[in-house]
């Protein structure tokens, strides 16, 4: 995505290289040229300097060297999770247990719980609501004596 499109899809205004292309969001600290990154406060404002980032989320009011691009935006850090949101969409939570999951005794699911392939819950586990455990994870106490059971609990 370039600098010029994330700006549009924040409703924001960009000053630089809007034709940048970016591939991610980072802290300010490790950001690289095709990552953005947000200067939220004074003590970030001085790191900004610094930073690889190839773009930088900040304030209005921000003054910022010429030579750098960024989004200037009313609230950098809601600018910047949704920025993050946009990068790494969360895929769609679709509820229930894989048939080849493991599920131990007395497990507590709550609601809207996804547990994918292969994956292990240990005896006594709580699992709570909207939890997604992906394929091949092992949660909670798992040891010889969990049962093989394939329960849709």
């Amino acid at each position: 995505m370039r600098v010029r499109e994330l700006a549009e899809w924040l409703g924001a205004t960009f000053e630089g290289d809007g034709e940048r292309e970016l591939s991610g969001v980072a802290a300010i600290e490790t950001a690289s040229a095709s990552e953005v990154a947000f200067v939220g406060n004074r003590k970030v404002a001085a790191q900004a300097e610094a930073s690889a980032a190839g773009c930088l989320i900040v304030p209005a009011e921000w003054p910022s060297p010429s030579y750098r691009t960024v989004i200037r935006v009313t609230d950098p850090r809601t600018a910047f999770a949704r920025a993050m949101n946009r990068f790494y969409p969360t895929a769609e939570l679709k509820p229930g247990v894989h048939p080849t999951a493991v599920i131990g005794r007395d497990v507590e699911m709550g609601a809207m719980v996804a547990v994918a392939a292969h994956a292990v819950i240990g005896d006594g586990t709580r699992v709570g609501v909207a939890t997604s455990i992906g394929a091949g994870c092992v949660v909670g106490n798992v040891n010889s004596k969990t049962p093989l059971n394939r329960s849709t609990t």
